[in-house]
């Protein structure tokens, strides 16, 4: 009679010959209770691995936002639109320093500035294109909550009760906030894509920075949170509250272990705030004059001299 494979036989002598082992049960062999699968593992901290469920999240944010802003294309140049964008002449010229740097009616913001020329380089009149590019810059912020959730979620303080449904989770709290129906002037009004940038780029930094510091150190991911936080600066003054809410982060969720080793990524961060607060001090007046000083304010620059104004 012959006898199963993997088990020696009685009195044979012989060691006992294991035979293959599925994948899966190799993979809880290998971790269990407490292992690698919650605690430090790339799958629930942060990792760039897709799974599934991942997948499905994300599908769903983005339909949830095509729905419900599908008929913002219809929309046409309202208030400030006009003046700021359909009818200034800062926006002809690429790069546009004047609008950038100097204003027209109302204060110059950088980044948002440049994606105005940008679209009205190839765009012209035509509104579809603004709201196009309106319900990007969205879409993109809500995927940067998602992400920032999800790493939250499977970091070291919540990884225990929320790790496994931290995808479900995030979903659900990026649908949430990105089809509220307060997003609707920030993603309708072409004109509020300067609130848009500026929110998209705070959670691009926090989301970063969280990546950065949620599995041990990954400094590329802390260097794009500098950069991010510079964008958002650049993007609107609403944005100074951005250092604040990184050290609150960091305070919250992530090991006060590690702090030593994070603090030196807060400072840049910090730069970027006291240089958004010596932006404030630069503008001036409505329509201000390049190199003269408003009363009770800082002389705004002239393009030509750019390079001494804090950006």
């Amino acid at each position: 009679m012959q006898r199963p494979r993997g088990r020696a036989g009685r009195g044979s002598g012989r060691a006992a010959v294991p035979g293959p082992t599925p994948a899966g049960a190799r993979d809880r062999a290998a971790a269990p209770t407490g292992g690698t699968a919650l605690t430090g593992g790339t799958a629930l901290t942060g990792g760039t691995a897709l799974t599934g469920s991942t997948v499905a999240a994300v599908a769903g944010l983005c339909a949830a936002i095509a729905v419900a802003f599908a008929t913002s294309f219809a929309g046409r140049f309202v208030f400030d639109d006009v003046n700021e964008i359909l009818t200034n002449p800062a926006l002809v010229d690429l790069p546009p320093w004047r609008a950038m740097f100097v204003g027209k009616t109302l204060p110059p913001r950088p980044l948002p500035y440049l994606s105005f020329a940008l679209d009205h380089r190839l765009h012209g009149d035509r509104p579809f294109g603004y709201h196009a590019t309106n319900l990007a810059v969205h879409a993109v912020a809500a995927l940067a909550l998602f992400d920032l959730v999800r790493t939250t979620l499977r970091g070291p303080r919540l990884r225990a009760a929320c790790g496994p449904r931290a995808d479900v989770l995030a979903g659900i709290v990026a649908t949430i906030w990105a089809v509220h129906p307060l997003q609707t002037q920030a993603v309708t009004y072409v004109y509020q894509r300067i609130e848009s940038l500026a929110g998209m780029f705070v959670l691009l930094s926090l989301a970063s920075f969280a990546r950065a510091w949620a599995a041990g150190s990954r400094p590329r991911w802390a260097a794009a949170a500098v950069v991010a936080a510079a964008a958002a600066m650049a993007s609107k003054e609403s944005a100074v509250v951005l250092p604040f809410m990184a050290l609150a982060y960091d305070w919250c969720f992530l090991d006060r272990g590690g702090w030593r080793e994070r603090r030196p990524w807060h400072a840049p961060t910090g730069r970027s705030w006291s240089r958004s607060i010596s932006w404030l001090h630069c503008l001036g007046a409505p329509d201000p004059t390049p190199g003269v000083q408003q009363p009770g304010r800082a002389a705004c620059p002239a393009p030509a001299a750019l390079s001494g104004c804090p950006s």
